[in-house]
């Protein structure tokens, strides 16, 4: 078998606090790493496959391809590859939940409808259509959006390099880019990422894994991609540029 100190020590010394963290597989991409290092032990939810865990450094201090040290270890403790058996095991369960969640999703709408048919009654040729409530936005929201989308991008460009924005869903979605310096370059703020996320008008899209999350962010489903975890109300963007970038 081959030796593998040498490289634990390696990532021992890159990863803060390695030696003081314990990880526990609980199913085949979800793990428990307890941080015991400090006065209070602490425990976090990672997940491998998505790549998240559910502390603050993760969800607010990190950008770009950055992780914590809690999703650090449980990469490292994982094992490199994955057994055939097991993968088409999961693959089979994790297709199985999401076919169960859209049909409870079918069912739910197919109610609501049926109770709002027989609310109005079959007589009532007035009756506005059923529309269920995640339809999304109508056309003039989606123009909102863009315009705002152009909006913010002119004035991060006036601003910082190599940001990105995109309108989707109805909303305003922005991140850093390949090189948006990591120091914010004027006065009044240290990391970039923390300057132009540190508003109230910023809204963490998560997708709902966390302890304190009861579901996915309602914008979650409308995200341009994964790294797209940052968005503005398009009627906040306004704002948003004169509290950050002026």
């Amino acid at each position: 078998m081959a030796d593998t100190t040498d490289d634990t020590t390696a990532v021992a010394q890159q990863i803060t606090d390695f030696e003081t963290m314990a990880a526990r597989q609980v199913t085949i991409h979800q793990w428990r790493v307890l941080s015991y290092g400090g006065e209070t032990p602490t425990a976090y939810s990672v997940n491998t496959l998505d790549m998240t865990c559910d502390c603050e450094d993760q969800a607010y201090n990190n950008s770009g391809g950055e992780v914590c040290k809690h999703l650090a270890k449980a990469l490292f403790v994982a094992e490199a590859r994955m057994e055939v058996g097991e993968a088409l095991r999961y693959n089979l369960n994790d297709q199985a939940d999401r076919i169960e969640r859209a049909a409870d999703k079918l069912t739910q709408n197919a109610t609501a409808a049926a109770a709002d048919a027989a609310a109005v009654g079959d007589s009532d040729d007035t009756a506005e259509p059923y529309e269920p409530e995640d339809a999304g936005p109508d056309e003039s929201e989606v123009q909102a959006a863009e315009d705002a989308a152009e909006t913010l991008k002119d004035a991060f460009d006036t601003a910082i390099d190599d940001m990105q924005v995109e309108a989707s869903g109805g909303v305003v979605f922005f991140q850093t880019g390949r090189d948006t310096p990591d120091d914010w370059p004027f006065p009044g703020g240290s990391e970039t990422f923390k300057v132009l996320t540190d508003s109230d008008h910023v809204m963490y899209v998560h997708d709902g894994t966390a302890d304190w999350a009861d579901s996915p962010h309602k914008y979650y489903d409308d995200k341009p991609g994964e790294w797209w975890k940052n968005a503005i109300e398009p009627e906040d963007v306004d704002e948003y540029i004169a509290e950050v970038l002026e």
